[in-house]
């Protein structure tokens, strides 16, 4: 494969001589061995104290480096320690070369079907059509093919190379060790895993608060690798050959079919996905090119707009105003409601009560047990369209959050509903926006699926403490490989972005009737770098600005939402509607950016309050005052009667008949879980553990408001 390559040939060739004349040195040394084991003590005995004496790296590095040097230096005793396992426990194991071999076969096989197979497959079915059709695959199971094959060699190919070159001892302790990283593995992926939130189609993870957190979980986790190895000891020294093997063989099979469901699942799922995708793609290609009206205003009626911006992250707003101080003129009349709060860290649990308000909290959705959460999730979804629409209002509603269920556009729930139309933006403006405003090249969310699902794999089934160090800030150890670094827009963010910026083109303005505009934007849900100081994607963004957030993508995206919002408010002051339009702006949850961020609370549960803040902004009809701020203690459940409010008189649900109002006496409850998609609950309620109910009051950002309860 080198003489392809001159250069590689050649560096190839000269580390080869490099490396033999060593071994040369050492040959004539008298006891090359103990030579070689004092070099390395001694070098690993100059870092630890040079680490220490510097004080540099995180914690979590200097303890793997003082464990390190601590092996280095106990070499001696580990090799006499190995000799007498060898001579207690694994002699029958070294002599029996059948059972051997099937032993570290049956332990890779089941490696490479959790790492290849029922990960990648259990990450996909979690929502597989967020993983289809990204370019240039279509079937999401693609990237489990793509998976399993480096799965198979890592696990399978080079390892039994490997073994095959060493003589019966080695394999004898090689054949353990498989069968203690296999059952190591199954712990891992099944009992000791940890929630770190949503996990994103570029394999990001949406709440990192207990990344690398030593805890009682993760000291157990540990503790448990010495009894395993053990217990498989002490079966192979009593020749319990037979039992180990027919475990090993039901425990393959059993992966087998789990990653077999997983993936007829994702299959059904993806095929169930195909009319409705092209069905986008049809709409997009008639609707994107003459950029016909979606949304529309009227200049002598009333027009209200609720613009419900995915993870949009209240701790960011009053630096991102002051940043840009244009931003408080392009949103006159806006007041700032900074304490307040959703009712979960994922949309399956805020978007109910946004919508929908008070009825339709974690807590009330799971007292109405004996109806499907589809069905209440539709519900609230409807709740403000009847409202208006019975009132004489037309409504527009567009991209609906987990309609019927689904994590794609599903219009199915308001078919029928007279004065309301449901339409989908996503990605329907991208060749418009390219063709028009950039020049570059997209990024492709499946070239980091396919460099770093493996890495992910690797990271579920392995002890907890190891965590922090595979994730590596997003990088997943992977930051040198060029195929991470080949610049562009992000696809997933562009799908959004573009929608923003066609804002005011697809706007129409008329002269009578009344209007209720819905929309809602994943734009801030999708971090990317931008170009500052505007915050525009480019294909390759440099950071101009010295701010403490330079470095975040999730400021990056919340700052262009805001900005792009600005210039639709300036197009609708142009056009004379803004006096006559209430405007509510608000996020359906937040994200945990960790201790840095601003506004960082630890909650009594250990979550992170940044995860549950809400964006709230209204701005009401005439109001033309400075953008302010206002400290009372609201929800996102306000919502619906802030709409409504002097516009429909004593507002009701039209689903439940009872009233639309402002339910915050004594502090609401919300949940801390993270089971953010239908899969993950049950059909009829949320899935609620018994520490994962928060209540709060008055001030969400003072600890001694906040308690854990059981409602």
């Amino acid at each position: 494969m080198l003489y392809g390559s001159p250069s590689g040939l050649l560096v190839y060739w000269t580390m080869n001589n490099i490396l033999s004349l060593v071994k040369n040195i050492f040959y004539k040394l008298r006891h090359p061995a103990k030579v070689l084991y004092f070099l390395c003590a001694t070098a690993s005995i100059a870092l630890v104290i040079l680490m220490l004496a510097t004080h540099t790296g995180k914690p979590s590095t200097q303890a793997f480096l003082l464990f390190g040097a601590a092996l280095v230096v106990c070499i001696p005793l580990e090799l006499a320690f190995l000799k007498w396992v060898y001579r207690r426990w694994l002699t029958p194991l070294a002599n029996s070369p059948r059972f051997r071999d099937c032993l570290f076969f049956l332990n890779m096989t089941g490696c490479a079907l959790l790492l290849g197979v029922v990960v990648p497959s259990g990450l996909i079915v979690s929502s597989p059509t967020e993983f289809a059709f990204l370019e240039p695959y279509r079937n999401p199971l693609a990237f489990v093919g793509i998976t399993f094959c480096q799965a198979v060699g890592l696990c399978l190919v080079w390892p039994f190379c490997l073994y095959r070159l060493f003589d019966k001892r080695i394999q004898a302790f090689l054949a353990i060790a498989s069968t203690v990283a296999f059952c190591m593995a199954l712990l891992n992926l099944f009992v000791f895993s940890r929630s770190y939130g949503s996990v994103l189609v570029n394999l990001q993870f949406t709440d990192i608060s207990a990344l690398g957190r030593i805890t009682l979980h993760t000291v157990f986790d540990l503790l448990v690798i010495p009894l395993v190895c053990f217990f498989m000891l002490l079966l192979v020294g009593r020749w319990k050959g037979r039992v180990i093997v027919h475990l090993l063989v039901f425990a393959v099979l059993g992966l087998v079919l789990l990653g077999l469901a997983d993936m007829v699942r994702t299959e059904i799922a993806y095929r169930r996905f195909i009319p409705r995708h092209e069905e986008m793609v049809r709409n997009n290609e008639t609707k994107t090119s003459d950029l016909r009206p979606v949304f529309s205003f009227s200049r002598n009626g009333k027009n209200v707009l609720v613009i419900m911006i995915d993870r949009g992250m209240s701790c960011y707003v009053p630096y991102i105003f002051e940043e840009k101080p244009e931003l408080r003129e392009a949103f006159s009349g806006f007041t700032y409601y900074p304490n307040t709060i959703s009712f979960g860290g994922n949309t399956i649990y805020g978007t109910p009560a946004l919508y929908g308000g008070y009825e339709y909290t974690p807590v009330e959705l799971n007292r109405r047990d004996a109806e499907p959460l589809r069905k209440k999730q539709n519900e609230a979804l409807k709740v403000m369209p009847r409202l208006f629409a019975d009132h004489g209002y037309e409504v527009e509603f567009t991209d609906p959050a987990w309609s019927n269920y689904n994590w794609d556009f599903d219009p199915t729930p308001f078919i029928g509903m007279e004065h309301v139309k449901v339409d989908s933006l996503k990605g329907r403006y991208n060749a418009w926006w390219l063709a028009n405003e950039y020049d570059g090249e997209v990024a492709k969310p499946s070239a980091a699926l396919t460099c770093n699902l493996i890495r992910y794999a690797f990271f579920r089934v392995s002890p907890l403490v190891f965590h922090q160090v595979l994730y590596d800030n997003g990088n997943w150890l992977n930051k040198l490989n060029p195929a991470m670094h080949i610049g562009g827009l992000n696809s997933e963010f562009l799908n959004q972005y573009s929608a923003l910026a066609a804002l005011p083109l697809i706007t129409a303005v008329t002269d009578g009737g009344n209007r209720l505009n819905i929309y809602d934007t994943e734009a801030t849900h999708k971090p990317t770098i931008l170009q500052t100081p505007e915050y525009v994607p480019v294909s390759e963004p440099k950071n101009v600005l010295d701010t403490p957030f330079r470095t975040s993508p999730l400021y990056h995206v919340n700052a262009a939402t805001y900005r792009k919002l600005a210039d639709w408010f300036s197009y609708l002051k142009e056009q004379g509607v803004y006096d006559n339009t209430r405007i509510i702006i608000v996020s359906d949850h937040g994200w945990s950016e960790g201790s840095d961020a601003p506004g960082y609370l630890r909650l009594p549960n250990g979550a992170d309050l940044n995860s549950f803040r809400a964006v709230l902004m209204v701005k009401d009809f005439g109001e033309h005052g400075a953008f302010r701020s206002d400290g009372t203690f609201m929800s996102v459940a306000d919502v619906p009667e802030l709409a409504a409010k002097k516009l429909i008189q004593n507002p009701v649900n039209p689903y439940t008949g009872k009233p639309l109002v402002m339910q915050k006496e004594g502090g609401v409850t919300m949940t801390s879980a993270q089971r953010h998609t239908p899969r993950d609950n049950k059909p009829n309620t949320f899935i609620v553990g018994p520490d994962e109910w928060l209540h709060v009051k008055d001030s969400i950002l003072d600890l001694a408001n906040w308690s854990i309860v059981q409602p």
